[in-house]
């Protein structure tokens, strides 16, 4: 699904179309995000000559929302409510026949952390600090992953993550830093090989994140098509008629 809100320097209405827009993707498709496209009334590239700026995009297609009040709340009038009715009916059309995917973000997140791990295992033939590039990469990459699914709200495996993330990467830095930096090896108060399976349930821990997060964004791939057939097909109950 590919969602586009196109509006025009001034207008003040576009902010007001996008809240109402994030809050039906946050239901709908948390998945999915609103990319900002600021075109020209009248620019025949854009598509917009005979369409009403602002206006929602989904996947190509228009859509002929009604226009909202700039001074207005979101659901207190009933050119809201018309509003939200329409754009609700195409997202839930079009999340049916899209694919959930995983939030921009975070496959940016991974792409950078991919491309960390790769610079740094090339770095690490000729650079002491190779090694150490490639493990922030590893930590960032689990912290990505570790994301549920949802490009906004709470995060309950990303702080895990993170903070085993950090720890690893700090114990695995200082226990391997004579041999990285080739100074003689010293010892402190605690035994290195405490220090060693600080870091092995560090990292421990971080894969345990991500596999759950894993297992939480497969559920939410599996739990959204259904949720969304119930509200595009509402049973009889549901809508108030009798049983047949």
């Amino acid at each position: 699904m590919h969602i586009e809100l196109l509006y025009t320097e001034g207008n003040h209405e576009a902010q007001h179309l996008r809240e109402i827009t994030e809050r039906l993707l946050t239901e709908l498709a948390p998945y999915e995000h609103v990319n900002l496209v600021k075109v020209s009334a009248t620019d025949p590239a854009g598509g917009t000559t005979d369409v009403k700026l602002p206006v929602v995009r989904i996947d190509g297609i228009d859509i002929r929302a009604v226009r909202a009040d700039k001074s207005a709340r979101p659901l207190t009038s009933d050119r809201d409510a018309r509003t939200e009715g329409t754009l609700r009916s195409a997202i839930l059309a079009a999340a049916l026949t899209s694919q959930v995917r995983m939030p921009l973000k975070y496959r940016r997140a991974i792409l950078v952390a991919s491309l960390m791990i790769l610079v740094g295992a090339l770095l690490a033939q000729f650079q002491s600090w190779g090694p150490i590039l490639t493990m922030v990469g590893i930590a960032l990459l689990a912290v990505a992953l570790s994301n549920n699914g949802r490009r906004t709200g709470r995060q309950s495996f990303m702080w895990p993550a993170g903070i085993a993330a950090l720890i690893w990467v700090g114990i695995t830095t200082w226990f391997w830093w004579p041999v990285l930096f080739r100074e003689s090896p010293t010892t402190g108060v605690v035994e290195p090989g405490l220090w060693l399976w600080l870091g092995v349930t560090a990292f421990v821990a971080m894969v345990v994140a991500v596999v759950a997060a894993g297992w939480s964004r497969s559920r939410l791939a599996r739990q959204l098509p259904g949720r969304t057939n119930r509200m595009d097909n509402p049973s009889p109950t549901s809508t108030g008629k009798p049983d047949k």
